[in-house]
Formats: C-alpha cells, structure tokens, sequence
C-alpha cells in the first residue's frame, strides 16, 4: 500500500517534477484518510525520519512451533492493514466494514494470555530509508503506524512471512498434525494438490478432512464455512487442527476458533501454494536484501525469551 499510486519515488526526475509528485501524493493521503486524524498526524511525523522503525518483540522459529501446538496463528500483512484502514478492496477481498472492525478487535484484544498469536511482518522493523531503498518504504509505513497506534507493545508476536520461507510450511505442518484431526480450509485448486501429497505432508496426523472456499470475497460466506468445520470438528473425540488459505476470512475464523475453545487454528495464507512447487520464494519477498538485519535483531535485541520478565506482563 502507499500514498496513492506506485511505490517507486521519483528519484531521478528533475526538482520541479518532485516537488509536484509530493504535493499531488500529500493531497490525495490527506483526502483518503480525512476521517482518521490520528492515523494522519502519527504518520506525517514518523515518514519523514529516516531512522524510524517499530521495536517488535518476536519469537523465534523454534519458540513459535512449540507455541503453535496449542496456541492458534493469525498473520496480518499489508492486505490487512489496508482493510483495516479502509481505504480500498485488495486482490482477495472486497472491504467490508465488519472485517476492519474484526481486525482492530483481535489486535486490541492480543495479550500472553490470548489463545492465538499474532504474527506480523518483520519489515515493521526496519528503517525508512533501508525499506524506501528497495521501494518497499509506502507499501510497510501504514503498518508501522498501526503497530504504533493500536497493537499491544508488551507482547511477543510471531513472524508473518516464517510460511513463505523453502521448506517451512512442510515444517510446520509436521510439527502441528501428530494425532490430530486435521482441516484443510482452502480453494478448489488447492485441495486438489493438497490430497496429492497428503501422505507426506500430515503423515502423523489421526485424521483430515477438507473444507472448499470460494477463491476470493470467502468473508462473505464466512458462516457456512465455520458450519462446515463445526460439523467435521463433531464431539471433539479427535482435537483438531484448522489450517485457513481462504484469505482475510480464515484470519477472522481462526479467532473465532480460538476463542471459544473449539480448535486450534492456523492461517497459512499463500504459503499453502508453495508446498507445489520447488521454487525458493524467500526472495520473492525480498527479505534476504536486507542483509538478515531482522534476524540480528530478533536474536539479540528482541528476543522474545531473554526479556520475557522486563517486557511482557
């Protein structure tokens, strides 16, 4: 998400011509976000300075797969984020009130205590000018705002782009399906694919099922697909495991199932897709130009173990 148009800044381009992308770019976020002051003035003084970041704290990838046993995932990304401040549809998903509100509620209502976890994207944590480098300062500044404004800063979250790493759904999968009732939530396509390799990917799983979903807009029908599941889920006689790749709604239901005791839930998003094919995606993301400055930091800095007593209440 940005301003108002490409994430790519006029950089080459004469004095007048910047000058004039800038004011045009200022009146169209201020037009867009007219309704929400404090969104506006937080971010008008934060995207100017170039050593601006959010300290997150975050669990690293061994703490999250022991945590995601027992405890549901919800990752928010630069989709949510723009649903959240409700400016515009995105690919998957039409705006629809309700969902913003639902989001703004699991991020305000996020504690230790909370039976899911929250992951986010490391990239809240980097510089304004390292992010404006590889054009990615537009697309990750309205997160950065919103971490600041309206999520909980005591609490450790996980890492939203952990499924997009080679190999790590597999991983995932692996560690989270020994004698469960696994349910894939997913599109036509992928349940396909995923009834292929089955076998291999919850081997150690007591039982799976599947849920179809439309392809986009599932939050739409979000209530007959927590129908579905409710029904496979039946007496509990086998805990399940909810694996969401439906979009924005399998975030929502995954809070539902969290909260209410029903299920263990996980959303995987788009890395579900990756189990097909043998492409490395890590550099899709761009992550790895970043020189592992999230990783030093989380390791060090933030780790989320090491300062479990000063942070976190």
């Amino acid at each position: 998400m940005n301003l108002g148009g490409s994430t790519t800044t006029p950089r080459n381009r004469s004095v007048y011509y910047r000058v004039i992308y800038y004011i045009l770019k200022g009146w169209n976020f201020l037009r867009r976000y007219a309704r929400q002051p404090s969104y506006v003035l937080t971010y008008i003084w934060h995207v100017w300075q170039p050593n601006y970041r959010e300290q997150i704290l975050f669990l690293n990838d061994t703490e999250f797969l022991e945590q995601a046993k027992t405890k549901s995932t919800i990752r928010l990304g630069d989709g949510e984020f723009t649903l959240m401040l409700g400016t515009r549809d995105i690919i998957v998903q039409k705006f629809d009130p309700a969902l913003r509100n639902l989001f703004y509620t699991l991020a305000r209502e996020y504690s230790t205590q909370s039976p899911y976890l929250l992951a986010l994207p490391p990239y809240l944590t980097i510089e304004n000018h390292l992010l404006e480098k590889h054009d990615f300062h537009y697309l990750w500044m309205p997160g950065k705002i919103l971490f600041r404004l309206f999520f909980n800063r005591k609490v450790a979250y996980s890492d939203a782009i952990f499924f997009y790493r080679k190999g790590a759904v597999e991983k995932f999968l692996s560690a989270v399906s020994a004698g469960r009732h696994i349910i894939f939530v997913t599109n036509r396509t992928n349940i396909e694919k995923l009834k292929v390799k089955e076998k291999h990917l919850v081997s150690n799983a007591t039982k799976v099922s599947y849920v179809q979903t439309p392809d986009t807009n599932t939050f739409g029908v979000r209530n007959q697909i927590l129908e579905s599941i409710r029904q496979l889920i039946g007496q509990k006689t086998i805990p399940a495991t909810i694996i969401f790749a439906c979009g924005p709604a399998g975030k929502v239901l995954a809070h539902t199932l969290a909260t209410s005791n029903e299920a263990v839930a996980h959303d995987v998003g788009s890395g579900i897709a990756f189990l097909f094919d043998t492409e490395d995606h890590e550099p899709q993301i761009k992550w790895k130009e970043f020189g592992g400055l999230y990783e030093e930091r989380r390791d060090a800095e933030f780790n989320y173990s090491s300062l479990t007593n000063r942070y976190v209440q």
